[in-house]
């Protein structure tokens, strides 16, 4: 029980290494460039109309910058309040951010529920992902274990 014990163990940490490896940072790229093209700080002196109210006429991605910029806390706190972990709220956020690019041209003018609902299945496949992760460790701590009996 010992061996398995280190086996999970190592396996564990093989897992967050690659949850920080060059996957995420992708992710969190399109964040930073977010960032980087409009500060989400919001200006309390000047009010601004809701994306969902901005012209038609606008260009897509100043629209989706509008989006990030109002609902990216939303989507965030969504996230933590629900997994306790910052870092990985932030890297589901960023996901979520990333679907809603894609998918784009399928948001209604009420951007946030939508953006709600492709949190939801994000976090579902999350947990269905390291569900999965959890089951082969296990059976891969008990085969190694029974090799290193035999």
């Amino acid at each position: 029980m010992g061996h398995a014990a280190r086996v999970l163990d190592t396996l564990s940490n093989l897992r967050r290494a690659v949850r920080t490896s060059a996957n995420v940072p992708s992710l969190r790229n399109v964040t930073a460039s977010l960032r980087q093209k409009q500060d989400v700080t919001p200006d309390l002196t000047e009010r601004q109309p809701p994306p969902a109210f901005a012209p038609a006429a606008a260009p897509e991605a100043e629209r989706f910058r509008a989006a990030y910029a109002e609902h990216r806390e939303a989507i965030w706190r969504y996230f933590v309040r629900r997994l306790h972990d910052d870092e990985l709220a932030q890297d589901l956020t960023s996901e979520v951010f990333l679907v809603a690019w894609r998918r784009r041209g399928e948001a209604s003018t009420g951007e946030l529920p939508w953006l709600y609902a492709v949190a939801r299945r994000v976090l579902a496949n999350d947990r269905r992902a390291a569900r999965a992760r959890e089951a082969r460790d296990r059976a891969l701590a008990a085969e190694l274990a029974t090799a290193a009996a035999a």
